[in-house]
């Protein structure tokens, strides 16, 4: 008997780089505590190096509570009768979809990089200002005052991106390790679609809220089952494709089923 996948939280390929951030900010919010401590800092400083540390915490713990959410409920779905057609990819199908997927992602370590790179330059940024603010005398001339603080807030740009690019390019090294762990280990996934409803490989829709817009089969090797949704509330054009790779074994049954799939037309306002 082949074993079916576990539903995971949709959202786990974030988890690495928000796990991330944290780390690295709580480095920076300890760090700050240290200098504090040692009489090198303003205890008021504490405040600013803090907050990224509670930004990107709330960011994880409200990414995963959601994720969550979405994974019960894509269990209840899969456990119901109302998914029309449902299968589970053969390990050989599996590694061919997740090898497409690998060559179309190896290269986001770069984007994580230069955003930890960014990030720190701005913290970096933010800090010097505050230091260089907090040593400027009330008598100086304005030009002087700009000066020290355009100076102070380049070095604390520089440092911070140079701190940024030290830090993320190890954390994105790490996250394209275990993206590459992922992408080769991953059990098979598996694909139900129903009237209004469906599962893909880790990731569930439902109409609460959203809407099919489209369904578009195209026979091939493979063949696709593409379908298009998107949110009435802000009447806009298709947000998401979701483009399901359907083995040649089930060809036949999701020709069958596409026309129960409830396909609605968003109104649109008058221009």
């Amino acid at each position: 008997m082949r074993e079916e996948s576990p539903i995971p939280n949709p959202y786990r390929e974030s988890f690495p780089a928000l796990l991330g951030l944290v780390a690295l900010t709580l480095i920076l919010a300890v760090g700050g505590g240290i200098m504090v401590a040692l009489g090198k800092w303003d205890a008021g400083l504490i405040v600013p190096v803090s907050i990224p540390l509670a930004l990107f915490g709330l960011l994880l713990l409200i990414v995963w509570l959601l994720g969550e959410v979405r994974r019960r409920r894509a269990a209840d779905f899969l456990a119901s009768d109302r998914p029309l057609v449902h299968w589970t990819y053969a390990p050989q199908e599996w590694q061919e979809i997740m090898g497409e997927k690998w060559e179309e992602a190896k290269g986001d370590w770069k984007l994580t990089a230069g955003c930890l790179t960014g990030l720190f330059g701005l913290v970096g940024l933010l800090v010097g200002l505050m230091i260089t603010a907090d040593d400027i005398s009330s008598h100086q001339p304005f030009l002087e005052t700009a000066i020290e603080l355009i100076s102070g807030g380049l070095i604390g740009t520089a440092l911070g991106a140079l701190a940024g690019a030290l830090i993320g390019l190890p954390v994105a090294r790490g996250n394209y390790l275990a993206a590459r762990k992922l992408y080769r280990r991953s059990l098979p996934g598996q694909v139900a679609v129903a009237a209004t409803e469906f599962y893909v490989n880790g990731h569930y829709f439902d109409a609460n809220g959203a809407t099919i817009q489209g369904v578009d089969f195209q026979p091939g090797t493979p063949a696709t089952l593409t379908i298009s949704t998107y949110y009435w509330r802000f009447r806009r054009p298709p947000e998401d494709e979701w483009v399901i790779v359907v083995p040649r074994r089930m060809v036949e049954q999701v020709e069958e089923v596409i026309p129960q799939i409830v396909v609605s037309e968003p109104d649109r306002e008058e221009e």
